[in-house]
């Protein structure tokens, strides 16, 4: 293989790259006839998705399985490919691509080209925020259904540092002539631009040699139908197959219907997100445009969204919930019912999102409706984690066995690298034992072969807190609790006069950070070295039973009952 020049369309998503694709897989063959570049076999897709799920070893549930294809499989086919029509550049498209530019090395030394430029799109934060927000939605089969404009998963759109990561990526590439190549998705603000034609300028190709398929992609929704499939996703899961049919009946209903409303995003929050990137902005526009910062807000713009205001928040609401019924109707009489059922489940990164876009807006001070975490083990000893709530310092949570809340707690253990990086002050961990919980009768109920449900919720808002979950075996789960109990035995009562003395052995001692009796005038002493015993309770006389809380060193704390 002999390519002088190897492109990679790296992203990012929403700037127009499915345009962008659809075009260059309608005209490779001419793109190789007449420039000698070569997009390479897509297997059917618009854009090369499958080389970076072959990259990562991971493909969507949508991808046939024949085409689920390892990197060594789909390299020895792109080498066939190259040997058979031996191009002078080749050029592969995935806006997914952004998120994994470390393993496009594979590609680079795999071609060994002479050059390597990565183009990549960047779009004004305030619109971008809007377009993944929608994206989110209108997918009805995504697991997202975002709270706000803000509570997005993406990349982080601090284009500098992204643009500066990516240059830090590529160095370690052993691969001299590397060029990053940022371009400007300015359809934002000029409804004359076309980003086929910017494309094709940037790659150096007339785009009028070639054959331009209007068609329409990724159509999109106002802002009133996004709400209203929103309200949708939220009370129902529909299957991916009739998503395009749901999509479909508001984009029609919208050109029946003309919105007046634009934007559900207010000026107030669009200036505070072009102030919180304008420094990384005007760096950007400095150091790689040669321009002063393009992403800002015209007085045109201004004067727009000021107008935009002025429409009440009842008329907004009446416009969502008609849209939500009529949408409902359709489906009723479209769609088959059993394709709609309730939705009983939703984790907090669906509603509240965890990216790295996440974290920058949390830091930004932009993000305050939050709430995140994470459940990091969960088996038959303990389950152990992390909840951070930006609403509530000390949020509770739930623990539910299949659907039974067996425990209420709140997080209490300090996670520093939860502090490092939220920029917060507060104990977000948590680690409950099994061992502690008492088990209702409709768990013990259960036949010993039975598997168990575990569900950490976020008892403020019903979410469930995702993570590292597993289905308990309720045989074992007894098992290690019987095992692990913490238990004090009396080994030896002395009796004077006046006083009774209780020497008591604690088999986990060395966990346990005090001792206090809630028994009224029964004293307690510990000896940390005792063999034959290690606590001393000394009791009245009289005294039968004793009753003490044990206060143990990683939050937790229990009653324990002593009776003679």
């Amino acid at each position: 293989m002999s390519v002088k020049e190897l492109i990679f369309h790296i992203g990012l998503h929403k700037t127009g790259t499915t345009s962008i694709q659809h075009f260059l897989y309608k005209n490779r063959n001419l793109l190789l006839q007449n420039f000698g570049l070569y997009y390479p076999e897509t297997y059917g897709y618009p854009g090369h998705y499958l080389y970076g799920f072959a990259m990562n070893n991971h493909y969507h549930c949508w991808v046939p399985e024949n085409l689920r294809m390892s990197l060594d499989d789909i390299l020895v086919k792109l080498k066939q490919e190259l040997e058979k029509v031996k191009p002078e550049k080749v050029l592969f498209s995935a806006e997914d691509f952004i998120f994994f530019v470390d393993k496009l090395g594979h590609i680079v030394n795999f071609i060994k080209p002479k050059r390597v430029n990565l183009l990549l799109y960047i779009r004004r934060q305030d619109s971008m925020l809007i377009s993944i927000y929608n994206e989110h939605v209108k997918y009805v089969e995504s697991i997202n259904i975002p709270k706000t404009f803000f509570n997005v998963n993406y990349t982080n759109l601090n284009y500098y540092e992204l643009v500066k990561r990516v240059e830090n990526i590529v160095k370690q590439w052993s691969h001299s002539d590397i060029r990053i190549l940022p371009r400007v998705y300015k359809r934002d603000f000029n409804k004359e631009w076309d980003a086929v034609e910017d494309f094709c300028e940037a790659i150096g190709i007339g785009k009028s040699e070639l054959v331009d398929h209007k068609i329409e992609t990724n159509i999109s929704l106002s802002p009133t139908s996004v709400e209203a499939l929103k309200r949708l996703k939220e009370k129902y899961v529909v299957p991916w197959e009739f998503s395009q049919k749901v999509v479909g009946f508001l984009y029609k209903y919208d050109k029946e219907h003309p919105s007046k409303i634009k934007s559900l995003l207010s000026l107030e929050e669009r200036k505070k997100i072009l102030e919180f990137y304008k420094e990384s902005n005007e760096k950007l526009f400095r150091e790689y445009f040669n321009s002063h910062n393009l992403f800002e807000l015209s007085e045109e713009e201004e004067k727009m969204w000021v107008e935009q205001e002025k429409i009440s928040k009842k008329d907004i609401e009446y416009e969502i919930e008609t849209k939500y019924r009529e949408l409902l109707n359709f489906i009723k009489s479209n769609i088959p019912g059993q394709s709609l059922t309730i939705r009983h489940k939703i984790t907090a990164n669906q509603v509240f999102g965890h990216s790295g876009l996440t974290k920058e807006l949390i830091k930004g001070k932009l993000l305050s409706q939050w709430v995140g975490g994470h459940i990091d083990r969960c088996d038959e000893e303990m389950i152990r984690g992390w909840i951070l709530d930006l609403e509530d310092r000390s949020p509770y949570f739930l623990v539910k066995l299949n659907d039974n809340v067996v425990y209420i707690g709140q997080p209490n253990l300090e996670r520093k690298d939860i502090k490092d990086i939220y920029k917060v002050d507060v104990n977000a961990g948590f680690m409950v034992l099994w061992k502690d919980i008492k088990l209702p009768d409709s768990i013990l109920s259960l036949p010993d072969n039975a598997e168990l449900e575990v569900e950490v919720i976020h008892e403020r808002t019903g979410y469930i807190i995702p993570g590292n979950y597993k289905r308990l075996s309720k045989r074992a789960l007894l098992e290690k609790i019987n095992l692990q109990k913490d238990e004090l035995k009396i080994t030896k009562i002395l009796t004077t006069l006046k006083q009774k003395f209780f020497y008591c052995f604690f088999n986990n001692l060395d966990k346990v950070k005090e001792i206090k009796p809630l028994t009224t005038n029964v004293s307690v002493f510990i000896q940390q070295n005792g063999k034959d015993w290690n606590v001393l309770c000394i009791a009245p006389k009289e005294q039968n039973k004793i009753v003490l809380e044990v206060f143990y060193n990683d939050g937790r704390k229990e009653e324990v009952h002593l009776t003679v």
